[in-house]
């Protein structure tokens, strides 16, 4: 049962510059509490996937979210002066805070002391089972007991995203209206899951690796971590990309007609 908070401040100012132009600038800082825990001292965390033997009690992750600053920039200028034609933009550094929970509820599924997920199957050479059936009742053998894992990403990062945008604005006769702009944005850092013990290669050829015959559940060589065996990692490891091209026109009320498409 986690709790955490979050607090946000801002500042923000718009600036005639001239009668024809105006700036908007802004910087928000929000972050997450660090104070966030599991209420019954449960939490723990994988600190180095690559070589730890178990978990350590403590936060299941490190607070990545003390240094999102998100500033934010604006403009609108009247071109000609005679307010028919205007230019518009602005971009914006965004942060997900507070956005944890998902993630958390997964891994407390597999993190110990909370929860341990353990798995062995007929033919696997764990404890000599290899071309045995499994008999019921069953007891996990030490080899196959609490060796797979569901955690987060201890060194986790903060999920982000750019937003830019850059629109020209017209006004034609007959009181029609027409937009014509672009919008986009890059997400970073957006929380995901993978494979966070994968199976070490089978071969490296001119320093190509290669992993015949491995899957997550069967690595002929092992895994890069020998103590654990399937690692599911909620983890901030996925971009995006958004580009848009954005036209619309618009006509006042006039002699009874008005319309908008976009």
């Amino acid at each position: 049962d986690y709790t955490y908070g979050t607090d946000g401040f801002y500042i923000q100012d718009d600036v005639r510059l001239t009668p024809r132009l105006t700036l908007n600038a802004g910087l928000r800082y929000e972050f997450m509490g660090p104070n966030y825990h599991e209420v019954n001292h449960l939490d723990a965390a994988l600190r180095d996937i690559v070589n730890d033997s178990a978990v350590t009690s403590g936060p299941a992750f490190k607070n990545p979210s003390l240094k999102a600053f998100s500033p934010r920039f604006g403009f609108a200028w009247d071109i000609f002066g005679n307010g028919r034609t205007a230019l518009r933009g602005g971009a914006a550094l965004l942060y997900d805070i507070g956005n944890v929970g998902a993630g958390i509820n997964q891994a407390a599924a597999g993190t110990p002391p909370a929860a341990a997920i353990s798995t062995v199957a007929s033919g696997s050479a764990c404890a000599g089972l290899a071309g045995t059936v499994i008999q019921i009742p069953f007891v996990f053998p030490a080899c196959a007991l609490g060796k797979n894992l569901a955690l987060m990403d201890y060194n986790l990062k903060q999920a982000r995203i750019y937003e830019y945008n850059l629109t020209v604005e017209r006004q034609l006769p007959w009181g029609v209206g027409l937009s014509v702009g672009y919008a986009g944005s890059r997400g970073n850092d957006i929380y995901n899951r993978e494979e966070g013990n994968a199976c070490k290669p089978t071969s490296i050829t001119n320093g190509v690796s290669s992993w015949t015959n491995a899957t997550n559940t069967n690595c002929p060589l092992g895994h890069v971590n020998p103590n654990f065996t399937s690692i599911t990692m909620i983890c901030a490891c996925s971009d995006s990309w958004y580009n848009s091209l954005q036209v619309s026109s618009t006509k006042r009320v006039t002699h009874g007609l008005q319309f908008q498409s976009t």
